[in-house]
């Protein structure tokens, strides 16, 4: 049986396939477009999926899409009554929505006729619910999504067990935990679609001296539920301006004239960032983590289920995520590696194959996020060819890389299957010693960084706890962990203020090549660890080894791995 899970005409466009519940191909049209988060329908990723199946479209048996129009609809109608001409446009999209059969075909370059697969539809946050579930190693588990809306709610939560998931409760909108982090990421400057961790790492700089403030904003209503002061907020009364521009997602401002009032006026794109900035920054993580906190402690004295499955756009607080296990009674903690709403076509294509037709689970160790485009080798040396770049003559060529690490050099890494994942993790990475300060600096610049920004790194799964004070393994990046005193001086151009670093943990099976080179550099330097940033500037992951090569050529890296072909400046 052939699955495929669609979400578009909203931030994130993606599509995955399953073969009788098994993963076989999931992409985000960013890696095909160049746009981060890109929105309206994706073309590509449809396309990549039932190619790389290799299967025609009457083959494909369900297309499942992660939007639900029929959820909520009594919130909706009521909010209808309030919000004027943005929600008449909402209930026609209700009522009348898109062709999707009509955009499948178009993908697929085929007629309407050739799309004979039945459409099922999965309720927004189920779908975040699944992706996060169905590839955690867990047989029952607590269950988490919170981000800003989807289908009408910006939290919920439950229990899943064996191939069943149980939601259990949620909050509506208005009120939102994931708007009450966007909204106060666009007052200090971070307007941009998905720079919401931004702010997460401006925190660090500051003192939370906002912080009651911050609770008078987002209230404590009574467990699990938490509201917004609507005082400070304007998408309750004119709704969310969510739309894209050549597939660019926009969000209109969120917040209004009295949370300047209050704070200060907001910070302008471009201008300097003060010392207050660097605390309301402080003040708002230190409220998120606070909330989600407190909803972990109920949810785990409420079903006492030491583990959780966690997901939504929140879920990529690292900051937050690292301390789960301390400050909750949570201590084992799966977050999907693509747990933004791109994540949602997989998830709704795994609860629609589990829990809708009950099929029997296929379980999993450690889910592998290698999912896109592998290009052929002969792809690559043709690409290099026509840069007439020189292929070194090594048989080891994962050792002559951990030796110019060693020596302070800059070195890209192609390899593989695309991320299903925000990050780069090893197959279209850069990397370099995590204690070289010079070398950090020029990463800085090649990614365009903001000062304050840090720089993860992708460590042995063995080590972690020597380097690391972690309860838990990070093998997607997800999770920040204060760094031991021990390490702390050769680290620290990579920790942040509070002393936290972003980590990848790494075994072998997940990643070869990448734990070849880590332990070749091990051995000649003592050290586990090295930095591992993505591919790119202010894009998304790399996709081609004609983009990745033209990137390196063009920006300050000393070598590139193609595969099994190294090439130096």
């Amino acid at each position: 049986m052939v699955v495929l899970g669609i979400n578009s005409y909203h931030s994130g466009a993606s599509a995955a396939i399953l073969v009788d519940g098994k993963i076989v191909a999931a992409a985000k049209e960013e890696i095909f477009n160049g746009i981060s988060s890109s929105a309206g329908f994706p073309y590509n990723s449809i396309k990549f999926c039932v190619d790389y199946l290799g299967i025609s479209p009457v083959e494909i048996d369900y297309i499942v899409i992660p939007r639900n129009p029929l959820a909520r609809l009594p919130s909706k109608f009521f909010y209808a009554l309030r919000m004027s001409g943005y929600t008449i446009k909402q209930i026609k999209d209700l009522f009348h929505p898109r062709s999707i059969r009509r955009e499948v075909a178009k993908a697929l370059n085929v007629s309407c006729e050739n799309i004979t697969s039945r459409f099922h539809r999965v309720e927004h946050h189920l779908a975040h619910l699944a992706a996060s579930f169905y590839t955690s190693p867990f047989e029952k588990s607590i269950l988490l999504s919170i981000d800003g809306i989807g289908d009408f709610t910006s939290t919920m939560w439950g229990v899943g067990e064996g191939n069943k998931i149980k939601p259990l409760g949620h909050i509506s909108f208005p009120h939102s935990i994931g708007l009450f982090y966007t909204a106060f990421a666009q007052y200090l400057g971070f307007v941009n679609y998905g720079e919401e961790n931004k702010l997460m790492e401006l925190s660090s700089l500051g003192d939370p001296i906002f912080y009651d403030e911050m609770k008078k904003i987002l209230i404590y209503d009574y467990p699990l539920n938490y509201k917004l002061n609507l005082d400070y907020f304007t998408f309750h009364k004119k709704g969310i301006s969510l739309y894209w521009q050549e597939n660019k997602p926009k969000l209109d401002s969120l917040f209004n004239r009295h949370l300047e009032t209050r704070l200060g006026p907001r910070r302008g794109v471009d201008e300097r960032i003060e010392l207050r900035h660097k605390q309301v920054a402080a003040s708002v993580q230190m409220r998120l983590e606070s909330a989600v906190y407190d909803i972990l402690n109920e949810l785990y004295s409420q079903k006492f289920i030491p583990n959780l499955s966690y997901a939504g756009g929140v879920a990529y607080n690292s900051v937050l995520n690292g301390k789960i296990a301390k400050k909750t009674s949570i201590r084992n903690i799966f977050i999907h590696s693509a747990t933004d709403d791109a994540g949602l076509s997989l998830g709704a294509a795994l609860y629609f194959y589990y829990n809708i037709l009950d099929r029997q689970r296929i379980g999993t160790d450690l889910f592998s996020p290698y999912l896109g485009p592998s290009h052929s080798i002969s792809r690559v040396k043709s690409a290099i060819r026509k840069k007439r770049l020189k292929i070194i003559d090594t048989k080891n060529p994962m050792k002559l890389v951990s030796l110019d690490l060693a020596a302070g050099k800059i070195i890209a890494l192609f390899q593989g299957r695309v991320e299903w994942s925000k990050f780069s993790l090893g197959n279209r990475s850069i990397l370099c010693d995590a204690g070289n300060k010079g070398a950090i600096k020029r990463i800085k610049r090649i990614a365009g960084l903001e000062f304050f920004s840090t720089i993860p790194v992708v460590i042995m799964e063995d080590y972690l706890n020597d380097y690391f004070d972690a309860l838990n393994i990070s093998p997607y990046m997800l999770f920040s962990f204060p760094v031991k005193k021990g390490v702390k001086k050769y680290l620290y151009p990579v920790i942040d203020r509070k002393g936290n670093v972003r980590v990848q943990t790494l075994r072998r099976v997940q990643n070869p090549m990448l734990w070849d080179i880590l332990d070749y550099y091990r051995q000649k330097m003592q050290s586990p660890l090295i930095v591992n940033a993505p591919i790119g500037r202010d894009t998304p992951i790399i996709n081609t080894p004609e983009e990745t090569i033209n990137f390196f050529i063009e920006n300050d890296i000393d070598g590139i791995l193609m595969s099994n072909l190294y090439i130096r400046k």
